[in-house]
């Protein structure tokens, strides 16, 4: 017992140890060479040894010389624990079954998690374990005669359920068992069918044989071996293949339950198989580590608030980044203009001689009623709004509102002291200066400065939201069914939205039959545009008249705020807020935006909203220390979604922002579903999604606040909201963010691990969630390739919840994350208020708007 140890005993009671604590180690670092010194093992010695060498936990000195006989030093002893540490997370994150397994069994539990091996029939869903007897969960399969016809897969007109598996070598495992009953507990086989592409115009069938029972279950096998020939064509590396059974008859209802999936060497290997063997498999199969699940605790939760708060403060505060010196100095000019304190007969060219209003920045040209508009900052020169001022939006043309007008090469910046200069496309209707005007019906107003030829109200026009003292209250919108009705049509009832909040109270919105306002209006800030006579109605119940009532009433109209700019365009410290729709629309060319303010922009009937949005091919867009809040779709966008267009999205950098009450945190959405182009190898020929990172930003009460149901279409709930369809991603990073508190789903989008790198790569995240009300809902491919014509469509809905969580470390989604898991009881679930403004439910918690 006193004797050191050597390297060569240090390796048995290593390999021996990690075989009886069941640790999984890596099989793809099998290194390129043998030891120098491989003669001088021990014989007894030479198994432990390969093992930690091929697992990469020692690799020799210098020298590549193991020294099998020296004694092993606590340096050597250090290193050798960290690489067993390295090599057990290397094995579990990301690991799928691999042929050199003794076989591959895939239990129900993983092809109904796994969302990428089971398809087909009417429907499949989980049967648990709870009080059936069951040690695993089994998939149910399921047909319904009287809605055959909703049958989604079909392989040579037969619905079925279909077990593929992508990347495997078939030839080395090419006999399948499946363990199955059905619900009537007839004993007959299902039908069999093969084929190597899912939508291949031929299939094979397959001999199907009877196995024995195991554990009441009924066993079958099937040997594909010679159906392996037809294909000889085919790179199954890369292709799917697929094995239909086809349970059902024709014209009934059956019921039909799959238990696991086996693929072995031999049918002798298959018949030894039992379901006593699953447990240890799968057990290991769902190994995890490094995973860190936490109850929500309050210190910890007023943390998050407290960091929420202190950051939207830091954006608010932060000092000008871009300053007229940094542009005097490359030799460019610099405007300058105040609302505050301008005037147009100013020169504008220094801070104390600024103009007053956005048209100095234009020479008009040409015909006086519809003039061209001649920029006269020019790419290099830059333009500063002094802080305190607000300007709002007029009508350049038909269809179409902005405030702002960008240009090319063009920096726009703040000068002087105080809040950031505003833009809007809202007018002020509170604080005594609107004038509401009672009418016929009880508690309804109407707004009588609305004009038609300046606010654009006719039907092309719309008032989108009513945001009352900046923030604190929300009007809530009420919409025809028929969006263009008039008033006074027989049996028109406006949409229901559930139930819903205006920040002060909950209530029902919605539903109600009506002839006029007065019918359709029931509820304190409700609200309806007539676009057809230009006018706008409100409910109020208060002792005042509204615009006594609240400090401010900003009525939005639709339009983007701030909109130009096509490349090379530079924003900072700017506040772009009360919008029907969008923000900014800007150009995808080299966009910069710091230290802004964007919020407010929704509820256009046209469903478009977001915060800044470059739609097309996007090269460079860098937004960093921004808030963004109660933004209807994307705070930060980039949008493709035609086949014609064929969009190239990358070099997207978006960091230390924070988002609130949006309908979703970070979005790009490259839709490529129709006119599909894909090459031989079956990948599109457009790489589109490349290099793009979003990291330390907070994203908070995402789906909640006034992005809400509106009756029409839900904006809610997508914390990332992106899509790869049927185009590549590459090198695109999610990591470092604080995701506090969303409803709905986590992601709409392709997730990826180090081993399968196309997809959103997440490292290190912070995630807060009800898991009751929340799923991670992603398209993943965990699978070492995927074959995009078969999986473009491809969602898993998982749930947040440890179980959930586990497997997805499992696969190596997202390793290095943090989870906390809370109840949500502030929130009336059963009614529906997932979207309850978190001013109401969190006001002391919740950072200012201004």
């Amino acid at each position: 017992p006193d004797k050191p140890m050597t390297r060569q005993e240090m390796a048995a009671a290593m390999v021996r140890y990690i075989k009886y604590r069941g640790i999984k180690l890596p099989r793809e670092n099998k290194a390129p060479y043998e030891f120098t010194d491989e003669e001088k093992i021990a014989e007894w010695a030479e198994e432990y040894v390969k093992a930690l060498r091929i697992s990469g936990i020692v690799a020799g000195d210098d020298g590549v010389n193991y020294n099998p006989e020296n004694g092993i030093t606590r340096a050597e002893t250090a290193k050798i624990l960290c690489n067993l540490l390295s090599a057990e997370d290397k094995a579990w994150q990301g690991y799928v079954p691999s042929t050199e397994d003794d076989a591959i069994i895939l239990g129900a539990k993983y092809l109904y998690e796994g969302g990428t091996t089971v398809t087909g029939s009417l429907g499949t869903d989980i049967k648990e374990a709870d009080g059936d007897g069951f040690p695993y969960p089994a998939i149910k399969v399921y047909r319904d005669a009287k809605s055959a016809e909703r049958a989604y897969m079909q392989i040579a007109d037969a619905t079925g359920i279909s077990l593929s598996v992508i990347g495997h070598d078939f030839e080395s495992k090419p006999v399948i068992k499946i363990c199955y009953k059905y619900g009537d507990g007839s004993e007959k086989l299902p039908e069999a069918l093969y084929t190597a592409r899912r939508y291949e115009d031929k299939t094979n069938s397959l001999t199907i044989t009877q196995g024995e029972s195991d554990e009441g279950w009924l066993t079958a096998y099937v040997n594909i071996a010679d159906s392996l020939k037809a294909y000889s064509d085919v790179d199954f590396s890369y292709y799917l293949v697929n094995v239909l059974f086809k349970p059902f008859s024709e014209n009934q209802d059956e019921e039909f339950y799959i238990r696991y999936y086996g693929l072995f060497e031999s049918e002798k290997e298959a018949r030894a198989f039992k379901s006593s063997d699953m447990k240890d498999y799968l057990n290991n199969y769902y190994r995890y580590s490094n995973l860190d699940i936490n109850e929500l605790s309050e210190s910890k939760d007023r943390e998050y608030q407290t960091q929420i708060r202190n950051r939207v403060n830091e954006i608010l505060n932060t000092k000008s980044e871009l300053t007229p010196e940094q542009i005097k100095a490359s030799g460019h000019d610099v405007y300058y203009l105040s609302s505050v304190n301008g005037n147009d007969s100013n020169s504008g060219t220094s801070p104390d001689s600024p103009w007053k209003s956005l048209d100095m920045l234009y020479d008009k040209k040409g015909n006086p009623n519809s003039p061209v508009l001649v920029s006269k900052a020019k790419p290099g020169d830059g333009v500063f709004f002094e802080r305190g001022s607000e300007w709002y939006a007029k009508v350049y043309r038909n269809y179409s509102v902005q405030c702002l007008r960008v240009e090319n090469g063009v920096s726009y910046g703040a000068y002087g002291t105080g809040d950031k200069p505003m833009f809007s496309n809202a007018i002020d209707f509170g604080g005594g200066n609107g004038n509401w005007l009672p009418t016929k019906w009880k508690n309804v107003y109407v707004l009588d400065q609305i004009d038609p030829d300046v606010y654009y109200c006719t039907e092309a026009g719309d008032i989108g939201n009513i945001v009352f003292n900046d923030g604190e209250f929300y009007g809530i919108r009420l919409l025809p069914e028929t969006d263009m009705a008039p008033f006074g049509t027989d049996g028109m009832k406006t949409k229901n939205i559930g139930y819903c909040t205006n920040g002060m109270e909950c209530f029902f919105a919605g539903g109600t039959s009506y002839e006029n306002p007065g019918t359709a209006l029931e509820h304190n800030l409700e609200y309806i545009h007539d676009r057809h006579e230009g006018k706008l109605y409100l409910y109020w119940d208060g002792e005042k008249n509204p615009a006594d009532s609240f400090r401010d009433i900003k009525v939005s109209r639709n339009g983007a705020i701030v909109s130009g700019g096509e490349k090379n365009l530079r924003l900072d410290n700017l506040a772009i807020l009360y919008s029907s729709n969008y923000g900014g629309t800007v150009g995808g060319k080299n966009f910069v935006a710091s230290n802004c303010e964007v919020g407010f922009c929704l509820k256009s009937i046209s469903n478009v909203a977001s915060g800044f949005e470059t739609f097309g091919s996007t090269d460079g867009s860098h937004i960093y220390n921004c808030y963004f809040h109660e933004i209807g779709d994307g705070p930060m966008s980039v949008q493709g979604g035609s086949a014609d267009n064929k969009q190239l999205m990358q070099n997207v950098l978006w960091e230390n922002n924070v988002v609130l009450c949006s309908g979703c945190g970070v979005e790009l959405w490259n839709n490529f579903q129709n006119g599909l182009e894909i090459n031989e190898d079956g990948k599109s020929p457009y790489p589109n999604i490349l290099n793009n990172t979003i990291r330390n930003n907070i994203l908070a009460y995402i789906g909640h606040g006034l992005s809400q149901y509106d009756g029409s279409n839900v904006l809610a709930g997508h914390v990332v909201n992106s899509t790869q369809s049927g185009c590549d991603m590459e090198n695109c990073v999610f990591e470092g963010n604080l995701i506090y508190k969303p409803y709905n789903k986590m992601y709409l989008a392709h997730m990826a691990s180090d081993k399968q790198p196309k997809g959103w790569l997440g490292y290190n995240n912070t995630y807060v969630a009800d898991p009751e009300y929340v799923h991670m809902a992603f398209a993943y491919e965990t699978l070492e390739r995927l074959d995009h014509r078969m999986y473009k469509y491809r969602r898993t809905y998982i749930p947040y919840n440890e179980r959930y969580l586990k497997y997805l470390a499992s696969v190596g989604i997202d390793p290095g994350s943090e989870y906390y898991i809370y109840s949500d009881k502030t929130f009336d679930h059963d009614k529906g208020v997932f979207f309850m403004t978190s001013y109401y439910v969190e006001t002391e918690f919740i950072p200012p708007i201004s």
